[in-house]
């Protein structure tokens, strides 16, 4: 990290908005998120995405006929 002030209105990259500290935590975070995903995949063979594996074939709804308008 550089220790020079530069203007901050000449266009150059000024630095990471939320500082070092709080980017590695957020990655940190992320990577555990992940890593937790990944062990329930594998150790609990739960699907990534969402799927309805009970599911069956959709039954077609049938429509009810008014008879007020005949």
């Amino acid at each position: 990290m550089s220790t020079d002030k530069r203007d901050p209105m000449d266009g150059d990259y000024l630095g990471l908005i939320f500082g070092e500290r709080l980017t590695l935590y957020a990655g940190v975070f992320l990577a555990v998120l992940i890593g937790l995903a990944v062990a329930r995949h594998y150790y609990l063979d739960v699907p990534f995405g969402i799927t309805d594996s009970n599911a069956g074939p959709v039954p077609v709804d049938t429509m009810v006929v008014d008879t007020l308008f005949e």
